[in-house]
C-alpha cells in the first residue's frame, strides 16, 4: 500500500490538534459547542434557542453550575430552561442514544417491554378514544390488532419474549399474526403480564370463590398460584427457570416465598431476571415513605440506595447483570429523575447518560434487557411518546501528541519526502530486454 505525503502532514496535525476539548460529557464533540451568548441547545439541529417568552442566559459550563445535589451525575436547571451536565466521568466509557418509536396515528404511545433481540412492545393512541397494542422492531411500528367480538378500546401490551410472543391486556397473547385471549375452559385471564421464552405466561385473573388471583399458564391450563401457598393477587414477570415474580410473593415448581417489606404494610415485586433476583418497592414502617427494593431468590430484602439520601424511588425492572431501571426523589427536590443502576458505578440520572443536546424530559423506564437497552415512556417536544435507549460503544479519541509521537512522525515524513526525491533522480526504470 503506498502512502502519500498529504496524508502524513493531515495525520501530523490531526494529532497535534486532538485534545480540542471535550462537549458536556462527549469524548469528543458531536455537535457544536454553546456559544458564550447562547442558550443551551434543545436539538442537535444545531440552532441555539430558549424556550419562546425567555430571555436568553450565558451558555451554561460544568464548572460553573451549581447543581445543589449530593452527587455530580443530577441536572440542574435554571430560569432559561437550559441545563448544565457534568462532565461524563464516573458513569462508566459508554453513552446512550435514544430514539422516539411515534404511535399508531393518535397522540400517546408509551413501551413497556424489551427482548433481546431489541423488539419493543407497548401499547400507542390510534385516535384520542382508541389505544392498540404495537411491536416495534427496526424503525417499524406494527399494529397487534384486536380480539375480534371481545369489545374493548384499549390494548396494551406488556412482555415479550425471544421467541417473539407478546402477552398483554385484556389478557391476552399475540403470536404469528394472531391474536387469542389466555386461558381455559373455566377462567379466563383479565390482565397478562409477564412471557418467558418456554411461552409459559403469568398475570392476574378471577377464580370462582377465590377472586383477583395470581395465575400461571401452561399447555393450556390456568393455575392459581394461592395454591401454591403464598396468596398474591398479580404476578408480573416469570424467568426463564419458571420464578415467579408477584405481589409479596415468589413462586417456583409449586413452592412459594412470602417475601418481607421494608417494615411497611404495602410492598411487592414488579419483575426478576434469570438469577432468581426480584425489584420492586416497599413502604417503610409508618407507610409514608416508600423505596426500591431487591429481594434475593430465598427472600432476603435488600433496601436499594440507601445511602442516597433519597425521599422516594421505585425500581421497574432489572436484567441478568444486575442493571435496575425506575425513577428516584431525593430529599427537598419536587421533581423525580429517570435511573440507571449498575453495580461499581452507582445510581445514574438516565439525562447524564444520553448522548447530549437531547430535548427529551420526563423519562420513566419500564423494561431493561440482557444489553443495556432501554424502553419506557417520555415527553419529548412536548409529545408524551414512547422511547427506545441503546447503549453505543465509546466515541474514538486520539491522544494528544507526545514528543515520542511527534518524533516518530516526523522522522516518518523525512524518510518518505527523501525516498520521493531519490526516485525522481534516478528517473524511470529501463525496460527488460531478452
Amino acid at each position: 500500500m503506498r502512502t502519500s505525503v498529504p496524508i502524513l502532514v493531515a495525520l501530523l496535525f490531526a494529532v497535534d490538534s486532538a485534545d480540542a476539548g471535550v462537549c458536556y460529557g462527549e469524548s469528543a464533540c458531536s455537535y457544536p459547542c454553546p456559544a458564550a451568548d447562547s442558550c443551551y441547545p434543545e436539538h442537535p439541529d444545531p440552532a441555539f434557542h430558549c424556550p419562546a417568552g425567555l430571555t436568553c442566559q450565558p451558555a451554561c459550563q460544568p464548572s460553573t453550575c451549581v447543581c445543589g445535589q449530593s452527587t455530580g451525575n443530577w441536572n440542574c436547571t435554571d430560569d432559561c430552561a437550559w441545563e448544565c451536565r457534568p462532565r461524563f466521568v464516573a458513569s462508566g466509557p459508554w453513552l446512550y442514544d435514544i430514539i422516539d418509536l411515534g404511535t399508531l396515528g393518535g397522540p400517546i404511545s408509551f413501551a413497556r417491554g424489551i427482548n433481546d433481540q431489541g423488539q419493543v412492545v407497548g401499547g400507542a393512541d390510534i385516535t384520542l378514544e382508541i389505544r392498540h397494542a404495537f411491536l416495534w422492531e427496526n424503525g417499524t411500528m406494527t399494529d397487534l390488532g384486536t380480539l375480534g367480538l371481545f369489545q374493548t378500546t384499549e390494548y396494551d401490551a406488556y412482555d415479550i419474549n425471544n421467541a417473539g410472543q407478546v402477552v398483554g391486556w385484556p389478557g391476552w397473547v399475540w403470536q404469528d399474526g394472531q391474536m387469542t385471549r389466555v386461558g381455559d375452559s373455566e377462567v379466563f385471564a383479565d390482565n397478562a403480564y409477564g412471557i418467558n421464552d418456554a411461552g409459559k405466561i403469568v398475570g392476574a385473573a378471577a377464580f370462582p370463590g377465590f377472586g383477583t388471583r395470581a395465575f400461571l399458564y401452561q399447555e393450556g391450563t390456568m393455575t392459581n398460584l394461592a395454591t401454591w401457598g403464598c396468596t398474591a393477587g398479580y404476578a408480573y414477570a416469570i424467568n426463564e427457570t419458571d420464578q415467579i415474580a408477584a405481589t409479596r410473593c415468589l413462586y417456583q415448581n409449586g413452592t412459594s416465598i412470602t417475601l418481607p417489606s421494608l417494615g411497611g404494610t404495602n410492598w411487592g415485586t414488579g419483575d426478576n431476571n434469570d438469577l432468581g433476583q426480584a425489584v420492586g418497592e416497599s413502604y417503610r414502617t409508618g407507610d409514608t415513605v416508600y423505596h426500591a427494593c431487591l429481594w434475593e431468590p430465598d427472600g432476603t430484602i435488600t433496601e436499594l440506595f440507601a445511602s442516597e439520601n433519597l425521599r422516594s424511588s421505585t425500581a421497574e425492572a432489572i436484567n441478568n447483570n444486575g442493571h435496575i431501571v425506575g425513577r428516584a426523589t431525593r430529599q427537598g427536590d419536587i421533581w423525580s429523575i429517570a435511573y440507571l443502576y449498575e453495580p461499581g458505578l452507582g445510581l445514574l440520572n438516565l439525562k447524564d447518560i444520553m448522548r447530549p443536546y437531547s430535548q427529551w424530559e420526563d423519562l420513566s423506564p419500564m423494561d431493561i434487557n440482557n444489553r443495556g437497552d432501554i424502553v419506557g415512556v417520555g415527553m419529548n417536544l412536548g409529545a408524551r411518546h414512547a422511547f427506545l435507549m441503546t447503549r453505543r460503544p465509546p466515541e474514538p479519541t486520539i491522544p494528544a501528541a507526545s514528543t515520542w509521537t511527534l518524533g516518530c512522525m516526523t522522522a516518518l515524513f523525512v524518510g518518505c519526502a527523501a525516498m520521493i526525491v531519490r526516485s525522481r533522480r534516478s528517473g524511470p526504470t529501463p525496460p527488460r530486454t531478452s
